[in-house]
């Protein structure tokens, strides 16, 4: 089947809620998404939730929430929720299907968008999220797989019902479902989440239209999350023209931003009234007959199989549009109802998790400060690299080295380690002067010792060391402080072996 239909397998259930589905759309973390029509004949998505979820009674009552939420917001540009069942034995619901591709797949099989395009894309867009918003919802996770492209403008998809799924989450492993490189900034500091973020990631999809590229470039986790907290957009490539508007909606600060309203009418300074007819590049728009499901309407179901293995719904890794990762919840406290880990959630009890997010930023910061000019750190191995080089890094920077020197190596491990113990020990509203000068000596020696070590113990305990401490920033970035307590204990371990591979050597 062409144009995202796939033939339904023995694992699929061919009847949801009454409705027969007739191909499948997509696989995803949430569960599957298939085509289905409604009695009148309109082609309709059904999302069918994984078990995993629909065992949780906490993300049925969520889920029931945003769903409801969801049939609140009625506009031109978003894609209407007509029915659903939290309640059933998988919980589902069903959208208008809309006969295009999503901005992700165009710009990845056709290539970045003109001009024209991309502000017919932002105008579109942004009056979904004048209704969206008119409806008291915040999206929280528009990316270009969430906008679809019809022939008479984009559709908004998906607002507001992954976040039960994420908020679920939190409450059993503090991870939530999200996309991190359109995170703003606020969510990445999980702070509380406003319209603000929605026309942030509004101008990360201009960007990403008209250039094919991400605004903060490629990498890890990590990696976005520094760039979107302290790094300027990537616009080469932009056109002149929309850059200002983009910029402003890629402001750090949430009230620097535009409100979509807003957005509406620069683009409209900007274009003109839009006038009837294709807006779609050519290659995009000759793809979308491949979209027509009219032809399924009368498909045949597939072979029988056994009972009860049509409803089975797999534990893919990804959300309904098969591209979201985990990342901390920007939001919602993690509610306690149907909690059942034993472990305390990250930032519960001690009230840790929240701190450790901002110490790992500023530990971040001041590990790119300890490498010196050209320097990268390099993700794969844990080691310093030369800037250009072939890696996988974290940022670049061209700032001097911490004006306090290390005098050794050795002296330099042992004064972070000894420091590390003492930030392990500092209450809520301790001071982090020590910790943080811990952290920033033992960068400086880490780099020292990956551009100058020939020693075979001394580079095995470096690489160990730096692998460790990449691995606290994650989780440090990702708030779980309690792993991020684990890890800086086994930072202080390796320095052991550290210090005694250098004392070995003079």
């Amino acid at each position: 089947m062409s144009g995202g239909f796939t033939a339904l397998t023995p694992d699929d259930p061919r009847e949801v809620g009454g409705y027969v589905l007739r191909a499948r759309l997509g696989v995803g973390g949430m569960g599957r998404v298939y085509l289905a029509f409604s009695p009148g004949g309109r082609a309709l998505a059904v999302k069918v939730v994984r078990s995993e979820h629909a065992e949780d009674e906490e993300f049925r009552r969520r889920f029931a929430q945003e769903v409801a939420a969801a049939q609140r917001v009625q506009g031109l540009y978003t894609v209407p929720v007509v029915d659903a069942d939290p309640g059933a034995a998988l919980p589902w619901l069903a959208t208008a299907y809309v006969p295009g591709p999503s901005l992700r797949h165009a710009v990845h099989e056709h290539g970045p968008f003109p001009e024209s395009a991309v502000l017919r894309l932002l105008a579109g867009v942004a009056e979904g999220l004048v209704a969206v918003h008119a409806s008291g919802v915040v999206h929280r996770d528009l990316t270009p797989a969430n906008v679809l492209l019809a022939e008479d403008g984009p559709r908004v998809i998906d607002f507001g019902i992954a976040h039960a799924a994420a908020a679920t989450s939190l409450t059993r492993t503090g991870i939530s479902v999200g996309t991190p490189a359109f995170m703003a900034p606020e969510q990445v500091r999980g702070r509380s989440v406003t319209p603000a973020v929605d026309v942030f990631a509004l101008g990360h999809l201009a960007v990403f239209a008209a250039t094919g590229r991400s605004a903060f470039g490629e990498g890890n986790r990590e990696a976005m999350f520094f760039r979107i907290l302290g790094e300027p957009p990537d616009l080469a490539g932009c056109p002149e023209r929309i850059r200002p508007l983009v910029l402003r909606c890629l402001a750090k600060e949430p009230a620097e931003r535009p409100s979509p309203g807003e957005v509406l009418a620069q683009v409209a300074g900007l274009a003109g009234p839009a006038s009837p007819g294709r807006w779609l590049p050519a290659p995009v728009a000759a793809s979308l007959p491949a979209y027509d499901a009219s032809a399924h309407r009368s498909t045949t179901a597939a072979p029988d199989v056994t009972a009860g293995s049509g409803t089975r719904v797999d534990h893919a890794p990804t959300g309904f549009d098969g591209t979201r990762v985990d990342h901390r919840p920007a939001a919602y406290p993690p509610a306690q109802v149907g909690y059942r880990s034993t472990r305390t959630p990250p930032g519960h009890g001690s009230g840790r998790g929240a701190l450790f997010t901002g110490f790992a930023i500023i530990a971040a910061a001041l590990l790119v400060l300890a490498l010196g000019p050209g320097k990268v750190w390099d993700t794969a191995t844990g080691l310093f690299d030369d800037a250009g080089a072939t890696t996988t890094t974290v940022a670049t920077t061209t700032a001097e080295p911490p004006a306090t020197p290390v005098d050794t190596l050795a002296a330099g491990c042992a004064e972070a380690i000894e420091s590390i113990t003492a930030f392990k020990e500092l209450p809520r509203s301790g001071d982090w002067t020590s910790g943080v000068a811990g952290l920033q000596h033992l960068a400086t020696g880490l780099a020292a010792a990956g551009r100058a070590a020939t020693n075979t113990e001394v580079r095995a305990a470096v690489e160990s060391m730096a692998t460790d401490l990449t691995t606290a920033l994650g989780h440090g970035l990702t708030g779980d402080g309690e792993q991020f307590l684990a890890m800086l204990d086994k930072i202080a371990t390796d320095g052991d072996a550290l210090i005694t591979a250098c004392q070995g050597t003079r």
